[in-house]
């Protein structure tokens, strides 16, 4: 849960600094839902692999839309109704020893990650499969 924390409080510093942003948390639950649901794919791909020795997923798509709602309204219930953030906030300077800077590299590069990752991996095992690299 640490690092959910992390990703959220610096994900919603740097939404804050964005003077064209109007609603930093919900960005930011936003943003969590997606790299939550990337991940999920990704291990759901590595466990399809290894299991089925096939990525012809046997989990339909929209299962996948579902879980990112799920996770979506998950995290606005635990930190805007349980208000997690708030805890958070005071407690920051305590918890997470790096800088506002450092913070926000660091979850920008988990949030590009949570994008290259999966399409690397997909793309390996293709390979390692004897099938072509193309999605079609």
């Amino acid at each position: 849960m640490k690092v959910i924390d992390f990703l959220f409080f610096y994900f919603v510093h740097w939404f804050k600094k964005r003077k064209n942003i109007k609603e930093p948390i919900e960005r930011t639950l936003y943003v969590l839902s997606i790299c939550s649901i990337l991940w999920l794919f990704f291990l759901n791909n590595i466990i399809e692999y290894f299991l089925f020795n096939t990525l012809k997923s046997k989990i339909p798509g929209f299962i996948f839309v579902i879980c990112a709602i799920i996770f979506y309204y998950l995290f606005k219930y635990i930190y805007v109704y349980k208000r997690r953030y708030y805890m958070i906030l005071d407690r920051s300077n305590l918890e997470f020893n790096v800088s506002n800077k450092t913070g926000i590299t660091i979850s920008l590069i988990f949030f590009i990650s949570s994008f290259i990752i999966p399409l690397l991996t997909v793309t390996i095992l293709r390979l390692i499969m004897g099938l072509p690299i193309g999605f079609w």
